[in-house]
């Protein structure tokens, strides 16, 4: 859905491009962040007023998303992949 993103600019410009490239959509957490070892993950959803269309398919109104995070040895985000369905 992205390309690679990267530095603090970088997240902030995905953030604001996607609210531009889907208005109207809301995100809400599902869950906490849960770590382990170095690694974490946590879940959120995207809500629409019109059916979510992505990597063309039709995902209807609620698309969930699963994001797995590695940091770094001081704690700083090393990397997040994520993924839709």
């Amino acid at each position: 859905m992205t390309d690679t993103t990267v530095g603090i600019e970088g997240m902030v410009q995905l953030v604001l491009s996607t609210a531009e490239r889907y208005p109207g959509h809301t995100l809400r957490p599902t869950g906490g962040l849960d770590t382990h070892h170095g690694v974490g993950r946590f879940s959120w959803l995207m809500s629409a007023p019109d059916p979510i269309i992505a990597a063309g398919v039709n995902h209807g109104r609620e698309l969930p998303e699963l994001d797995f995070v590695e940091f770094t040895p001081d704690n700083r985000i090393a990397r997040i992949v994520g993924f839709f369905g």
